[in-house]
């Protein structure tokens, strides 16, 4: 009788496995296809197709859901990019409601102190900005901050970024001062953390120089652009587009200082870096030739600041 019961009880088991095998299987391959979608919908994201990037992520999320629930990191995940592709089509509202969806989610999976959370509450501010709520931006911004601080530590290149965003925040704010203070300690945590010849550190000391310019101390931000010009040159060499936008601000200072043929000199040469590098259908071709117009024109030869206005003008409404 205990062999017949140990045989019936295998037999039951048996017959439960045969049952669920398929069924497992089946759930399976159905998240590999979820997978499958969500990387083909990044490929199309990188390809600035969002429209049809959207279609695979939604695909990709009504799987997840079903097969794993309302919550888990996969499924917000999807709903992040989703809202990531509404935002590149210029929908914030609706990148918002997204955003906000996959961060909720993720705080209920990952928690709070999951570098995940963090990106979800950037996103959220990002949108926030994109709407004009600056103040509403900040606060997303400093939570970010925050949990990168306890989670990395206060050197690591996260938190110089995060950083960098709080400075944002606060510039749209109007606080240039308050700015400054951010970009200046993330100008000194990647100096020590990635060093003083990393892309990182050349956009910091640009982004430094741009804040003592709004606030009208010209000769500082050139002495920064100066600085951030020489780590490009050694990084890119001279005909790249970063090294033709250091160009292009060095000029600028210049302009605000006075000196115009000092600052048509460097916008002149950031133009002929353009030209090559981008073409002459380009928006930032286009910025150039308005900036060498307006240097024209402060030097008194009207009628040439007129030919590149005009050139300028023209490129300008055939690409926007």
């Amino acid at each position: 009788m205990i062999h017949r019961h140990i045989l019936n009880v295998l037999l039951i088991s048996m017959a439960f496995l045969s049952l669920s095998i398929p069924s497992f299987s089946q759930d399976r391959a159905l998240l590999a296809r979820a997978d499958s979608l969500h990387q083909l919908g990044r490929d199309l994201f990188a390809e600035e197709k969002y429209e049809a990037a959207i279609d695979l992520f939604e695909e990709a999320a009504v799987i997840r859901k079903e097969q794993l629930g309302d919550y888990s990191a996969d499924l917000a995940n999807s709903i992040n990019n989703i809202g990531v592709c509404y935002q590149n089509l210029g929908d914030y509202s609706k990148a918002l409601n997204y955003h906000q969806q996959s961060l909720e989610i993720r705080e209920r999976v990952l928690g709070k102190e999951h570098p995940d959370y963090a990106k979800s509450l950037d996103n959220v501010a990002s949108c926030y900005s994109d709407l004009g709520d600056y103040a509403k931006a900040l606060e997303y911004r400093l939570q970010a901050l925050e949990i990168r601080e306890k989670v990395l530590g206060k050197e690591h290149p996260d938190y110089a970024s995060s950083l960098n965003n709080v400075a944002i925040c606060y510039s749209d704010l109007g606080d240039y001062a308050k700015a400054l203070e951010y970009r200046l300690q993330a100008l000194e945590i990647r100096e020590k953390v990635l060093g003083k010849e990393h892309p990182d550190y050349a956009s910091s000391l640009s982004n430094v120089a741009s804040h003592y310019s709004r606030l009208g101390d010209y000769a500082k931000a050139l002495e920064y652009h100066q600085q951030a010009l020489a780590i490009r040159e050694k990084l890119y060499g001279k005909e790249h587009s970063s090294y033709a936008t250091s160009l292009n601000n060095i000029g600028n200072c210049f302009g605000h200082l006075g000196d115009y043929a000092k600052a048509l000199e460097y916008a002149l040469q950031a133009l002929e870096i353009r030209e090559k590098v981008l073409g002459k259908e380009h928006p930032s071709y286009a910025r150039s030739l308005n900036y060498v117009a307006v240097y024209y024109s402060r030097l008194g030869d009207y009628a040439k600041a007129l030919e590149y206005g005009l050139q300028a003008l023209e490129i300008l409404e055939k690409v926007l």
